[in-house]
């Protein structure tokens, strides 16, 4: 499978079953011949607890319907937030695939992928109804912050919505208190791990 393509697949299987057995994040690395007992930061921890999981229950077979679970919530998510503004919601669906088929890799970004596309239909919501995400929704943040550190593409987005419901809104000054109140709970809920 392409998906294990990628030597560093089974680096964070490593990592994940480390943490699984230590019961503990590891705060030196333990693997590497040259850099044994250094100062590191695995950010992407709950990754490969995730990963390292899916390879206990079923080896390599896990670890690929792990990643076909992830690819099908993907497309779900995508698939009805398309259906809801064009007819022909395949179209998103087969440009995605486009896109993302290259970066198609058993590694922690791709648990990310769902979390993104969900994530981009909760900011679409909010400002069809012209205000912020509920509060709630910053705790994804947290989530999205211990599994791959693109959780800052999340906050440039919410960001980006922000900024266009203080540009478009008629009551400005509710739409920058309720857009602040949610990206400041965002930027606490990345504080937020293991």
């Amino acid at each position: 499978l392409t998906i294990f393509n990628d030597g560093d697949v089974s680096w964070h299987i490593a990592t994940g079953l480390w943490i699984l057995d230590h019961r503990a994040i590891p705060h030196a690395d333990p693997f590497s011949f040259t850099w044994a007992g250094k100062p590191w930061v695995p950010i992407e921890w709950l990754s490969e607890v995730i990963y390292a999981t899916a390879y206990r229950i079923a080896h390599y077979s896990g670890v690929a319907a792990l990643v076909t679970a992830i690819l099908i919530a993907l497309h779900a998510v995508v698939y009805f937030n398309a259906k809801r503004w064009i007819s022909a919601a395949l179209l998103p669906i087969v440009a995605m695939d486009f896109a993302i088929i290259p970066m198609l890799f058993a590694r922690p970004h791709v648990l990310t992928w769902p979390l993104l596309a969900f994530w981009i239909l909760l900011m679409l919501r909010a400002r069809e109804q012209d205000r912020a995400p509920p509060l709630v929704a910053a705790l994804l943040m947290s989530l999205w912050a211990n599994l791959h550190g693109g959780f800052v593409f999340g906050l440039a987005i919410a960001a980006a919505f922000g900024l266009e419901a203080l540009a478009l809104s008629a009551d400005k000054t509710r739409a920058f208190r309720q857009w602040l109140i949610f990206g400041v709970a965002c930027a606490a809920a990345v504080f937020i791990n293991g």
